[in-house]
């Protein structure tokens, strides 16, 4: 019985002594790994916040690009080429292109009816109908306005109008030459009569 109970202790010890000796599941903590891996991530957040800029100001680009070539749209005639128009019709529609901030667009102080506001292309009708096309020289002034009244942009055209009933009263060339005909002739019938008399004369 005593070495029962010897034996009993001495495997209980043995076991005692081979369970401290294993290592604990523990987690260890290496710095090198760490220190590396804030790295990456740090790297990586600097990468999205450069992105995310860029992207930034390639908007903020294209927004100023946007304004840029609205603002460099100037008020312009597009249906003639000069200052000039020359016309018989009694009714004639100009159109043209104007900054897209134009609210509001007048000639010779009226507001242009046809004109629709941030359009940046406009049309106007002068016409005898109308009362603002008569016979001979007409000028037109055309002024551009924003929101708040402001003046963008102006210009000046001309329309030299001649109606179809005056132009049909100017002589023709084909009456011309006929009328020339006849003094011709005229001239030389009389040539030939004062001819004939000196002859009479002479015999």
């Amino acid at each position: 019985m005593k070495k029962f109970i010897f034996f009993f202790f001495a495997f209980l010890t043995l076991t005692l002594l081979s369970g401290c000796n294993r290592e604990p599941n523990t987690v260890r903590f290496n710095p090198d790994e760490d220190t590396r891996s804030t790295s990456e991530i740090s790297e990586n957040t600097k990468d999205e916040t450069v992105k995310e800029e860029a992207n930034s100001e390639t908007e903020t680009a294209v927004t100023e690009e946007v304004k840029k070539n609205a603002t460099a749209i100037k008020l312009a005639i597009t249906s003639f080429i000069g200052e000039t128009l020359k016309t018989t019709k009694n009714s004639n529609e100009i159109s043209g292109v104007t900054p897209l901030e134009t609210e509001k667009l007048t000639v010779n102080g009226q507001e242009v009816d046809e004109f629709t506001s941030g359009s940046k292309g406009w049309t106007y009708i002068a016409s005898v109908k109308k009362g603002n096309l008569k016979e001979g020289k007409n000028s037109y002034s055309m002024i551009a306005e924003d929101k708040s009244g402001k003046k963008l942009d102006s210009l000046t055209f001309t329309i030299s109008y001649q109606s179809p009933e005056s132009t049909d009263q100017l002589p023709s060339t084909g009456n011309s030459s006929l009328f020339i005909l006849l003094i011709g002739s005229m001239a030389l019938s009389g040539i030939y009569v004062f001819r004939k008399k000196i002859l009479q004369n002479r015999i």
